[in-house]
């Protein structure tokens, strides 16, 4: 294993560490649920279409774009790593940064 390999390998296992201490068990298996783009895109659209106030609606919708661009970054990320690595836990992480959020979203 290369060097940089070791050092992402163990700090990846320390954040997974940290989230499962200090999440709450429900949103662990939660960010566990979310494991890729599509999964994220449909969690996206029913948050979607629980919120019905502009702001929040705004924010989601700002988030379409940008997941091709994550998706390739996670891609690049595991090509580049000489260990085989399990990133799909992201998609999770980013959705519950998003669900949080979302409903303190404010109007401008």
């Amino acid at each position: 294993m290369g060097n940089s390999d070791e050092i992402y390998i163990v700090s990846w296992n320390a954040v997974i560490e940290q989230c499962k201490t200090k999440l709450e068990p429900g949103d662990y298996k939660r960010a566990l649920e979310v494991t890729d783009r599509d999964t994220f895109r449909s969690e996206l659209d029913k948050l979607q279409a629980q919120y019905t106030q502009d702001a929040p609606r705004h924010v989601i919708l700002l988030l379409y774009p940008t997941l091709p661009h994550y998706e390739q970054f996670s891609e690049f990320f595991v090509k580049m790593m000489s260990e085989k690595v399990e990133t799909s836990v992201m998609w999770g992480l980013l959705f519950l940064v998003v669900k949080v959020r979302v409903p303190s979203s404010r109007a401008p």
